[in-house]
């Protein structure tokens, strides 16, 4: 998974919507992952649910599909890792705030 990620090519677009990849907020998706880059190094189980970026319009962006896509395949990766973790019927749990994780629900790009 760590090469997964750390491979990880994005399109880019101008028009739609992104997620934005300059100014302040240019490293604001590679910075997520480093971070699950780093757990996974640490032994530790990545977590993306819920990740939410900054999002561009008439500017350059990432492919907000195609982030989702990765997240959502960390997820899938992680989740029965976790799982075993956790016991049967409990809500995966934000260990940080100590409140049950739900997943993301980002809108699809508007593909007009």
């Amino acid at each position: 998974m760590i090469d997964r990620i750390t491979n990880a090519k994005f399109h880019t677009t101008r028009l739609k919507p992104g997620y934005d990849e300059e100014e302040e907020e240019e490293e604001e998706v590679d910075k997520f992952l480093d971070q699950l880059v780093a757990q996974l190094r640490a032994g530790g189980l990545p977590e993306a649910r819920g990740a939410r970026f900054s999002p561009t319009r008439r500017r350059p962006g990432y492919v907000q599909q195609d982030v989702d896509d990765l997240l959502d395949e960390i997820d899938l990766y992680a989740e029965p890792r976790r799982s075993a973790f956790r016991a049967p019927g409990q809500d995966p749990v934000d260990h940080a705030i100590g409140t049950p994780v739900r997943h993301r629900t980002n809108p699809l790009p508007d593909r007009s």
